[in-house]
């Protein structure tokens, strides 16, 4: 989690590109670390064999979505490296999801283990529902910046 501060931090990216480099590699390490390490508690998972099917899901997206982030900044796209960047993070922060969900679905659901069960399939869609929200605000942010920098440009030399 450290590592994506560092990584995400814009003056590190654009002044210390070696910085945000060494933190984004050493994000991906812990990733690949975490979810092969995971990969064995999925299957003694309290839920059973549902909760055993989340978690490797869990570990599978977040593998996936930071080859994904890695390779693209190896391919030079940054624009879809940062994109992803920001969902491979969002998954980071699963744990965190599942254990705020299965706080507060224990009461609606009369039931901490099934609240548990729901929260383990919930906790990696709900945050990559919410980096999906984040990066089309931010584009669309992004669209009106620009255009009003177009529109001022225009104006000030007369057309």
């Amino acid at each position: 989690m450290a590592t994506g501060v560092v990584a995400f931090v814009l003056g590190i990216r654009k002044q210390r590109w070696p910085l945000h480099r060494l933190a984004g590699r050493t994000y991906a390490v812990a990733v690949v670390i975490s979810a092969v390490a995971g990969l064995p508690l999925a299957f003694t998972a309290t839920g059973g064999a549902s909760a055993t099917i989340g978690f490797l899901l869990l570990n599978g997206v977040w593998l996936a979505t930071a080859a994904a982030t890695y390779l693209l900044a190896r391919r030079h796209d940054i624009a879809r490296h940062r994109a992803w960047a920001v969902r491979s993070y969002a998954v980071t922060f699963a744990n965190m999801t599942l254990h705020l969900l299965t706080a507060l679905l224990t009461d609606p659901l009369d039931s901490r283990a099934a609240a548990y069960i729901v929260a383990v399939w919930l906790c990696w869609p709900v945050n990559l529902c919410a980096a999906e929200v984040a990066l089309r605000a931010g584009a669309r942010l992004n669209a009106r910046s620009k255009k009003a920098v177009t529109q001022k440009r225009a104006a000030s030399t007369g057309n």
